[in-house]
C-alpha cells in the first residue's frame, strides 16, 4: 500500500529536480484513503503515469476551451495525482454530465460525497468561486485504465459540448 512519504518520495525523485517542500497531509489523504479502503495497489509508475495525463487533460481543457477554471491548485503537488475538477462559465454542471455521457465520457459534478445534490459545492463557494463557475463543476477521475486516447477523445468533444450548452 502506498503511503503519504511514498508518494512524496515519487514526487520528489522522479518529477522535481529541486527539494519539494514537505507536502500538506490533505493532498494525499482523500487519495490514501480511496486506495486503503479499496485495496487499490497503484505502483510508482501507474501514478507516474496519471500525473502526466491528469498535466495534458488540464493544460488541453484551459487552453481549449474558453471560460474554463481549474479548481484548486495548479501545483502538482498539491493535488491528487487523479482527479481534475473545471468549472466552465455559462454551463450547468448537470447538463454538461449527460451531454458527455452520451458521448461516452463519464464524469461527475462536486466531489464524490456530494456527486448527488445539485447545489453547488461548499468546497468551491468556500475557495471563492462565485455560484456562476461552482455550478458548472465537473469532476474527472483518471484510473489504471485511462490512456493518452481517452485524454485526446475528452479534449475533442468538450470544447464542442461546452460552446453547445452556453447556446
Amino acid at each position: 500500500m502506498l503511503t503519504y512519504n511514498d508518494i512524496y518520495e515519487i514526487l520528489r525523485k522522479e518529477k522535481y529536480s529541486e527539494p519539494l517542500q514537505p507536502l500538506p497531509k490533505s493532498f494525499i489523504s482523500e487519495f490514501s484513503q480511496y486506495i486503503n479502503e479499496n485495496s487499490v495497489d497503484y505502483t510508482k509508475t501507474e501514478i507516474l503515469e496519471m500525473l502526466k495525463l491528469k498535466d495534458r487533460l488540464v493544460k488541453g481543457v484551459l487552453n481549449n476551451v474558453q471560460g474554463s477554471k481549474l479548481n484548486g491548485s495548479r501545483k502538482q503537488e498539491e493535488q491528487l495525482p487523479n482527479i481534475a475538477n473545471f468549472s466552465f462559465l455559462g454551463v450547468e454542471g448537470e447538463s454538461l454530465v449527460i451531454s458527455l455521457d452520451q458521448e461516452g465520457i463519464a464524469v461527475s459534478t462536486g466531489s464524490a460525497c456530494t456527486s448527488t445534490s445539485t447545489e453547488p459545492s461548499h468546497v468551491l463557494k468556500a475557495l471563492g468561486l462565485p455560484e456562476s463557475l461552482a455550478k458548472g463543476n465537473i469532476r474527472i477521475t483518471l484510473g489504471r485504465q485511462t490512456n493518452k486516447k481517452d485524454i485526446d477523445y475528452v479534449l475533442k468533444i468538450l470544447p464542442g459540448i461546452v460552446t453547445k450548452l452556453r447556446r
